[in-house]
């Protein structure tokens, strides 16, 4: 069983979580991020397909124009934060209830795809919207 999370948190807290969405920014086409978003959403349960929009929705009012959040997280308070977002609004309390529990190797695939689906519709919207970039502290190419 891979252990996603672990792999991910090797080093997560040296570095920010917008360099993470910055990174996907330059990295794909606005079209291959939302490929990937939708991709990851279909190998989610499908008991939490139907509720990840209402998801991303929470997460967007929570951290999108948390300008302290784009400034200050790094990737592992990212992540945190988000799985904590998604144990507050999808039924995952079952198996994961707490950060400890997204550790354990059982459940880290799902709670590194929450943090994904997460991290590339920021990326989206990030790619779309030149305002949205600028707060984030966040070039998409050379010139912003």
């Amino acid at each position: 069983m891979r252990e996603y999370l672990t792999e991910f948190l090797d080093g997560a807290d040296k570095n920010l979580y917008r360099d993470l969405i910055q990174y996907h920014i330059r990295k794909s086409s606005i079209s291959k991020i939302k490929m990937a978003v939708l991709a990851e959403i279909l190998q989610l349960p499908e008991e939490l397909r139907s509720l990840i929009t209402d998801f991303i929705d929470v997460t967007n009012v929570r951290f999108a124009y948390d300008s302290s959040f784009w400034h200050e997280a790094s990737c592992k308070e990212a992540l945190e934060r988000i799985i904590e977002t998604a144990i507050d609004h999808l039924p995952i309390r079952h198996c994961i209830a707490t950060i400890e529990d997204a550790l354990l190797p059982e459940n880290q695939e799902l709670a590194f795809q929450i943090f994904q689906i997460t991290t590339l519709n920021f990326a989206y919207s990030a790619s779309r919207e030149r305002g949205q970039r600028k707060f984030m502290g966040i070039r998409k190419g050379l010139f912003r």
